[in-house]
């Protein structure tokens, strides 16, 4: 069989799942590209015959990992969905306040039209025409119902820095939640981020955390890792403007997905990394429980 062939190449096992059902998991639930993606989450042999082949991995091991960033990916979309409808509540509200006339979807228009041109070129620019009139014509209202999140970016920061003087506030956090939303939405593997390398810097995020009682070489090792901080920060965002009943609900949510992670405790046992990663997110769960105040 093709894939188990390519399994033994690679030193993988599958000592608790017989060839058929690995050849079912591979055709019908997680292509074995996307299996492999999970691989760089594990050692390989560096020296000897081996060298280049996996350390103890076996098939298990790779399809709960599938499995986890599965549920993460959803978790991220229902957050993300919940953070743009809040964003684009508060942007209106901005509006009134201030009393912002619907000139502003023309003017901002003009300052970034390149931007938009390559965003809505002809073959999904029909979601601009909702209204039945030109972009340009739209009132705030209409604008903030048909664009996409990334021009809703732009648009937010245009209108902070011409109204208020100020950078939108939120901007940090949003590019983080961004950036995970586009992974989820285009089923792209999530937790294979704890391999890319982050330099954190000197977030607000990270001395929020410290402020909560999380130690030092701990923020260190785990915020350098880019889903872990994108992901800190989404949840930052989403305790920081949603209502406190919503918090609890995407507190069990979050709960319930790192419980669901435990029936996996002995079989990632030996995997340092992903220990430190779990430990951690359970720590900032309970910190992010109730909210950010």
């Amino acid at each position: 069989m093709h894939y188990i062939n390519e399994l033994e190449k690679l030193n993988i096992t599958h000592k608790k799942f017989d060839e058929g059902f690995v050849k079912s998991v591979i055709e019908n639930e997680y292509p074995f590209c996307r299996l492999l993606e999970y691989s760089v989450l594990f050692d390989k042999y560096t020296k000897t015959d081996k060298k280049g082949t996996f350390v103890n991995l076996d098939f298990e091991q790779l399809y709960a990992v599938a499995r986890i960033d599965e549920e993460l990916s959803s978790f991220i979309i229902c957050a993300f969905l919940d953070i743009e409808r809040v964003l684009k509540a508060r942007l209106l509200t901005l509006k009134n306040r201030l009393n912002i006339s619907d000139d502003i979807v023309k003017q901002y228009i003009q300052t970034d039209t390149e931007f938009l041109n390559k965003t809505y070129t002809p073959e999904n620019r029909q979601v601009l025409i909702k209204y039945s009139k030109p972009i340009e014509a739209l009132s705030i209202e209409e604008f903030l119902d048909v664009i996409q999140f990334g021009t809703f970016q732009r648009f937010c920061a245009y209108i902070y820095n011409t109204y208020t003087n100020k950078p939108y506030e939120y901007d940090n956090y949003i590019k983080s939640a961004y950036r995970l939303r586009n992974k989820a939405a285009h089923c792209e593997a999530i937790i294979t981020q704890l391999k890319e390398p982050f330099d954190y810097g000197t977030q607000s995020i990270v001395g929020f955390l410290r402020e909560k009682g999380i130690k030092h070489k701990t923020l260190t090792t785990n915020m350098s890792k880019a889903l872990v901080f994108d992901f800190c920060n989404m949840m930052y965002l989403y305790c920081g403007i949603e209502p406190k009943y919503k918090i609890e609900r995407t507190y069990k949510k979050l709960s319930g997905l790192l419980d669901s992670c435990k029936q996996y405790t002995e079989l990632f046992a030996k995997n340092s990394m992903l220990v430190s990663v779990y430990r951690f997110m359970r720590e900032v769960a309970e910190i992010f429980k109730n909210g950010i105040n």
